[in-house]
C-alpha cells in the first residue's frame, strides 16, 4: 500500500512540474517578444490607427520602413 501512495505522489509532482515549466517558458517568451513592456519584435513596430486616433512620432521612409 505505501508503494501505491508513493507512485501517486510522484505522478502528481511530475504532472504539475511539467505544467509549471511550460507556463514559465511561455511567460519568458512573452517577455522576450516585448509583450509586457512595448519593446522588442512584438512591440511598437507598427502604427495601427483606429477611428478617431492618431499615430504620432512615426516616420514612413521611401524604403517602406516606419520608425
Amino acid at each position: 500500500m505505501p508503494m501505491l501512495r508513493q507512485q501517486s505522489a510522484m505522478e502528481y509532482l511530475m504532472t504539475y512540474g511539467w505544467s509549471i515549466l511550460i507556463i514559465a517558458i511561455v511567460i519568458a517568451a512573452l517577455f522576450v517578444l516585448g509583450v509586457f513592456n512595448g519593446t522588442g519584435s512584438g512591440g511598437a513596430s507598427a502604427c495601427v490607427a483606429l477611428s478617431g486616433w492618431q499615430c504620432t512620432g512615426l516616420q514612413l521612409y521611401s524604403s517602406g520602413a516606419m520608425r
